[in-house]
């Protein structure tokens, strides 16, 4: 294996040994979505109560609302983690392509913007028409 393919690799596992959540992701979403699924189930279930008159429509609003704010604050707090943690792997795997890019075309890379080209000159313009 060519020694920059090698050290790609080797970089790779670096980045992917990092402790994180980044690995986990779809398993978070996934418990998310089992936390609003049995949030929905269960109010529900105060509904049904209210509407059978084992509780009081009126607890069973403020309890429903209740379960309610604990689910948007759980997916808040949860959504912001992923959200900041998605944003340093961003920032992490763009260092990592732009140093790759810059091994394979260092010229591209050089310090400053390229330099405008140079515009025209015309030294001698077409003399004059006019008789």
């Amino acid at each position: 294996m060519p020694e920059p393919l090698r050290r790609i690799r080797r970089n790779m596992a670096i980045v992917n040994e990092r402790p994180g959540i980044h690995k986990m992701t779809s398993e978070i979403y996934h418990s998310l979505f089992a936390i609003n699924q049995a949030t929905e189930q269960i109010i529900e279930q105060l509904e049904r109560f209210a509407t059978l008159r084992l509780i009081e429509p009126a607890i069973a609003d403020i309890r429903a609302a209740h379960f309610q704010e604990l689910r948007f604050c759980t997916n808040h707090e949860v959504c912001a983690a992923l959200s900041m943690s998605a944003r340093d792997d961003a920032f992490r795997f763009q260092e990592l392509h732009v140093a790759r890019e810059e091994r394979l075309n260092p010229a591209s890379f050089r310090s400053g913007p390229p330099a405008a080209p140079e515009p025209e000159q015309n030294p001698d313009p077409e003399p004059s028409t006019k008789p």
